[in-house]
C-alpha cells in the first residue's frame, strides 16, 4: 500500500511538473481525474500522519506526567498509601496490554500510552526506583512487597532496559543497600534466562543505524559485566559473575536462541543472526574466547554432523563477526575443535567468500604465529586440503611455507619455536597432497627445496640443522619418488620420529568419541581403560615372546658361558714415562699401543708434572692432531682429558700454543672447537682450590707408625679427659691457597681476541663459520668468570665489553646467546663498585641494549638470557647502594 502510494505521489509530482509547463502553452488545459485522485490520497495520508504525530505527542506528555508523579511519590517515603497505589499502577501498566483503569492516573488512549511508556520511559522508571530505594522504604512498604515489586518491575518489562539499568547501577552505586539490590536482581535476571528473551528480541530486528547503536550499548553491558562486578564487589563477588560460570551461562543462552532459530527456519520464517555474530565477536575479543568456544564446540559438534541447517547457521554466524573480532574467534574455535573435519561444518566455503578469513587461515596462522598445539595446524591444513574447492589454497600455502622455510634470512631472524612450527606445517601439508598435486607442481616444489637444504646444513643450531635434514629427505622422496634421493647423517630421536608421524592425517573420532572428549569424567574413564588395554596387550606380547623363546631353546641343551667379566689380553705393556707415551701415540702402525698410551696419558701427566715443560707443547700438538683410526672406545673424552691435564700442569706454554694455533689455517672446525673447550675447562680447573694430595694405603701405614709414639698417646688421653668451658672454634680454619689461574689468565684471554675479524682461506668467523665465533665468545666468558677476584679482572672486563659491543647485532642467534652469557659473567665477576664507577658508561649502554633484546628479539632464549642479565645488574646495583647506607 505504501509502495503504491509513493508511486502515485511520484507520478503526481511528475504530472504536476509537466502540467505547469503545459499551462504556459495552453491555458485551457484540464488535468486528468487520475491526478486529482492521487492528490486526494496524498493529502489524506499526510493528515493521518499529522494526527498520529499529535496523538503520540499527547500520549508522551501524559506518560511524562505519570512518570513524574511516580518519582515524586517514591521520593516521599512518608506517603505510604500513595506509594502502594503508584506501584500497583506501574504493575498494571506493564502487565496488561488491553485497556484498564489505573487508580492514580487515567490515560486518554491506554494502548498508545502503554507502548510509549515501555518504549521511552521504562528506563527512567527503573533508574528512579533504584535511586530512591533505601532501608527506610521497607518501614512504609513491607520488605516482601518491595522485593516483589522490584522483581516484577525488572523481569517483566523491557528486558533490554532492565539489563542496562542494572549494569549502570553496579557501576554507579557505592557498596550499599542499593548495590546489593542490583546484584540480587541481576542474579535473578540471569538465573531466569532473561538473556534468551533479549537475544530473541534483538534477532527479530534487522540492522539499522539506530539499532546498531543500541546493539553496541547492549553488547558492551553484557561483556563488561564480570569485570564490573569484580571491581565493585571484589572479595564479596558472587560466583555467578565469575567468568567461567557467567560466560558458560551466556553461551548456553545463545545456543538456546540458535535452536529456536533453526526451528523457525524449518518453518519457512526469516531469521537474523547479525546480533549473535556481534555478541560472539565481542566476547571473544574481550578475552572469553576459550570458555565460549569450549561450550559452543562441545554443544554444536554433534548437531553439525547430523543437520545441514546447523552448518549453514554456524557459517553465517562466523562470517558475520566483525573483522576486528574475527581473529580471536577463529583462533579459539580452531584450538577447541578436536578434528579438522569439523572445520568444514563450522566454516563451509566461507574462506572463498571472505578475504579476511582467507588471510587469517592461510597467512597469519601459518606464517606469523606459532604454537605447541599441533592440532591447530592439522585443523587448518586439513580444512584446506579436504575439499576440491579449497585445494588450490593448500598448494598456495604449501609453496609459501617452503619459501619461508628455505629463506636464510628468515631462519636467522625467527625463533627456534617458530621454525619448528613451520617444519611441522610442511610435514602435515605433505599428508594432504595428492599424487596429482605432486606431479603437477613437482618442478616448482623441487626448486623451492634446494635453497632450504643449503641454509639448514650451514646453520649453527643443531636442532634446526636436524629438522632441515629430516624434512629435506622426506620432501625429496615424497614429491619426486623416482628422482634422486637426499641422504643425511643425523641421530634419530623422539623429535624426528614425531615429525615423520605428522604426515599421517588424524582419523575421524566419531560422534561417540567427540562426546567423550567433551566430558571430563568420561575422559578419565577412557584413559583408564586405555591403560588397562595396553597393559593386557603388553602382557600378551610378553607371553608370546616367552613361548617363542621356549620353542627355540627347547632343542638346545648347551648352557652358554658367562663372558661379561672377561678381560681382553694384550701383549703391549703400559708406558711408564711420558716420552714413551708420546711416542706410542705417534706410532701409526700399532693401533693397540696407541690405544693404551691414550688411556694412560692423563694419569702419567698428572703423576709426573715436573718434567713437562720441555715436551708440553710437542705433546699438545700430538694430541691435537691425533686421529681415531682404530675406533678407540671413549676416544674423544680420553684425548680431551689429556689435553686439559697438560694445560693445567703447564698453563703458560700450552695456552700460548693453543691460542696461536686457533687462528692457524691448517685446522678444521672440529679442532678449533676442541681448542676452545680445552681452554675453558682448564681455566675452570685452575681457578678451583688445589686438592690435597691423596695418600696411598702403604704410605698411610708408615705415617700412623711414626705418629704412634708415647707423646701422642698421652696427648690423646689428655684430650679425652679434659672438659672445656670456653667456646672456641669448632672447626679448624681453612688453609689459604693461591689462585693458580690469576697469574696466567691473560695467556688464556687476550690472544683469543686478536684476529677474530680476519677472513682466512678456510676460516671466516664473521661469515659462515659463526658457530666457532659463538663458542669463542662463550669461552671468553668462562675465562672471565674463572679470573674472579683477581687484580686483572677489571681490565679484562673492559676489553671484553668493547669486543662484545661490535658483535651485539650479529644475525646468528647462537652468537647472541654467547654474548648475553658473557655479559652475565662480567656482572658476576667484576665488583659492583667497579661496574658503577669505572665501567658505568659501558654498563649503561649494555643495559639499554638488553632492554631492546627483551622487547624486540624474536628468539625466546635470547629474551630469557637478556632478562637474566638485567636481573643480575639490578641486584648488583641494589647491593651496592645498600652497602653505602649508614648503619
Amino acid at each position: 500500500m505504501i509502495k503504491a502510494l509513493l508511486v502515485c505521489v511520484y507520478e503526481t509530482k511528475s504530472v504536476k511538473c509537466n502540467f505547469k509547463k503545459y499551462l504556459v502553452v495552453n491555458e485551457h488545459y484540464t488535468p486528468p481525474p487520475r491526478v486529482e485522485k492521487c492528490k486526494q490520497i496524498h493529502s489524506k495520508a499526510k493528515q493521518r500522519k499529522q494526527l498520529s504525530k499529535i496523538s503520540n505527542m499527547h500520549a508522551s506528555n501524559e506518560v511524562r506526567v505519570f512518570v513524574k508523579q511516580f518519582d515524586n511519590t517514591i521520593q516521599n517515603t512518608n506517603d505510604n498509601y500513595n506509594l502502594i497505589i503508584i506501584c500497583e499502577d506501574i504493575e498494571r501498566l506493564i502487565k496488561y496490554e488491553k485497556e484498564t483503569e489505573l487508580k492514580s492516573f487515567s490515560f486518554s488512549n491506554y494502548s498508545e500510552s502503554r507502548a510509549c511508556f515501555i518504549r521511552n520511559f521504562y528506563m527512567s522508571v527503573l533508574k528512579s526506583a533504584l535511586n530512591n530505594i533505601s532501608t527506610d522504604i521497607p518501614k512504609q512498604l513491607s520488605a516482601h512487597a518491595l522485593n516483589s515489586f522490584l522483581q516484577f518491575l525488572f523481569l517483566n518489562g523491557n528486558f533490554k532496559d532492565s539489563l542496562l539499568t542494572l549494569a549502570w547501577g553496579i557501576n554507579e552505586f557505592r557498596p550499599s543497600y542499593r548495590l546489593n539490590k542490583c546484584v540480587t536482581l541481576l542474579e535473578e535476571f540471569l538465573r531466569s534466562h532473561v538473556l534468551c528473551k533479549i537475544f530473541k528480541q534483538q534477532c527479530s530486528v534487522t540492522s539499522q543505524v539506530e539499532q546498531t547503536y543500541v546493539w553496541d550499548e547492549l553488547i558492551n553491558a553484557i561483556t563488561s559485566l564480570p569485570d564490573k562486578t569484580a571491581n565493585k564487589l571484589q572479595s564479596q563477588n558472587s560466583e555467578l559473575f565469575y567468568p567461567k560460570c557467567y560466560i558458560t551461562m551466556v553461551t548456553k543462552d545463545i545456543i538456546t536462541v540458535l535452536d529456536d532459530m533453526v526451528t523457525s527456519f524449518k518453518a519457512n520464517k526469516d531469521i537474523h543472526l547479525e546480533f549473535i555474530s556481534r555478541l560472539i565477536g565481542k566476547l571473544c575479543i574481550t578475552g572469553y574466547s576459550d570458555i565460549l568456544m569450549e561450550v559452543m564446540v562441545s554443544s554444536l559438534a554433534p548437531l553439525l554432523k547430523e543437520d545441514f541447517i546447523w552448518c549453514r547457521i554456524c557459517e553465517r554466524i562466523i562470517t558475520g563477526v566483525p573483522d576486528r573480532c574475527l581473529e580471536s574467534v577463529l583462533l579459539s574455535m580452531i584450538d577447541k575443535l578436536p578434528w579438522y573435519g569439523l572445520m568444514d561444518k563450522f566454516l563451509g566455503d566461507s574462506i572463498l567468500k571472505k578475504h579476511k578469513i582467507q588471510y587469517l587461515l592461510c597467512t597469519k596462522i601459518l606464517l606469523f604465529r606459532h604454537s605447541e598445539k599441533i592440532h591447530i595446524l592439522q585443523n587448518v591444513l586439513g580444512y584446506l586440503g579436504t575439499s576440491h574447492t579449497r585445494r588450490h589454497l593448500l598448494i598456495k600455502s604449501f609453496k609459501e611455507l617452503l619459501s619461508v622455510w628455505g629463506d636464510n634470512s628468515a631462519i636467522r631472524h625467527t625463533s627456534p619455536e617458530q621454525h619448528l612450527y613451520l617444519t611441522r606445517a610442511l610435514f602435515i601439508s605433505l599428508g594432504f597432497l595428492t599424487d596429482k598435486d605432486k606431479e603437477t607442481h613437482k618442478d616448482e616444489l623441487i626448486r623451492l627445496i634446494m635453497p632450504g637444504v643449503q641454509a639448514h646444513i650451514g646453520n649453527s643450531d643443531h636442532k634446526i640443522r636436524t629438522q632441515g635434514m629430516v624434512l629435506a629427505e622426506t620432501l625429496a622422496s615424497v614429491i619426486d619418488p623416482n628422482g634422486p634421493k637426499l641422504k643425511f647423517e643425523y641421530e634419530k630421536d623422539k623429535e624426528t620420529t614425531s615429525l615423520l608421524e605428522l604426515m599421517i592425517p588424524p582419523s575421524d573420532p566419531g560422534l561417540e568419541m567427540l562426546q567423550k572428549k567433551f566430558e571430563a569424567i568420561q575422559l578419565e574413564q577412557t584413559v583408564d581403560t586405555k591403560m588397562v588395554d595396553t597393559d593386557i596387550k603388553t602382557a600378551e606380547k610378553m607371553e608370546i615372546r616367552t613361548d617363542v623363546d621356549s620353542d627355540l631353546d627347547s632343542d638346545d641343551d648347551l648352557v652358554p658361558y658367562d663372558m661379561s667379566n672377561d678381560v681382553k689380553i694384550t701383549q703391549v705393556k703400559e708406558p711408564k714415562y711420558i716420552r714413551d707415551c708420546m711416542e706410542g701415540l705417534i706410532s701409526n702402525d700399532e693401533p693397540e699401543r696407541t690405544e693404551i698410551c691414550l688411556k694412560c696419558s692423563e694419569r702419567l701427566i698428572r703423576k709426573h708434572p715436573d718434567g713437562l715443560e720441555e715436551i708440553a707443547t710437542e705433546f699438545t700438538k700430538v694430541l691435537l692432531h691425533l686421529g681415531d683410526k682404530s675406533s678407540t672406545p671413549g676416544y674423544t673424552q680420553l684425548r680431551f682429558k689429556a689435553m686439559v691435564s697438560l694445560t693445567v700442569c703447564v698453563p703458560i706454554q700450552v695456552a700460548d700454543y693453543l691460542t696461536a694455533e686457533f687462528y692457524d689455517r691448517n685446522y678444521n672446525l672440529r679442532q678449533r672447537m676442541d681448542i676452545l673447550e680445552v681452554l675453558a675447562s682448564s681455566a675452570q680447573e685452575l681457578s678451583q682450590p688445589a686438592e690435597q694430595p691423596v695418600i696411598n694405603p702403604s704410605d698411610k701405614k708408615i705415617v700412623e707408625v711414626e705418629d704412634d709414639t708415647w707423646q701422642s698417646i698421652v696427648q690423646k688421653r689428655i684430650e679425652t679427659k679434659t672438659r672445656r668451658f670456653s667456646k672456641g672454634k669448632s672447626k679448624p680454619e681453612l688453609q689459604k691457597t693461591m689462585n693458580r689461574f690469576a697469574p696466567v689468565a691473560g695467556h688464556f684471554f687476550y690472544p683469543l681476541m686478536t684476529r677474530f675479524d680476519r677472513k682466512e682461506n678456510t676460516f671466516d668467523m664473521l661469515g659462515e663459520d659463526s658457530l666457532v665465533l659463538g663458542r669463542l665468545i662463550y669461552t671468553l666468558g668462562v675465562v672471565m668468570y674463572s679470573a674472579i677476584n683477581s687484580p686483572t679482572v677489571k681490565q679484562m672486563a673492559t676489553v671484553l665489553l668493547e669486543f662484545l659491543w661490535v658483535l651485539r647485532f650479529h644475525q646468528d642467534q647462537s652468537v647472541r646467546h654467547s654474548i648475553l652469557f658473557c655479559l652475565s659473567m662480567v656482572m658476576l665477576s667484576v665488583p659492583g663498585h667497579v661496574l658503577l664507577s669505572q665501567l658505568q658508561s659501558e654498563i649503561m649502554e649494555a643495559k639499554q641494549w638488553l632492554e631492546d633484546v627483551v622487547q624486540k628479539d624474536p628468539d625466546t632464549e635470547s629474551k630469557r638470557l637478556a632478562l637474566q642479565c638485567l636481573v643480575l645488574l639490578e641486584n648488583t646495583i641494589k647491593q651496592e647502594f645498600a652497602g653505602e647506607e649508614p648503619a
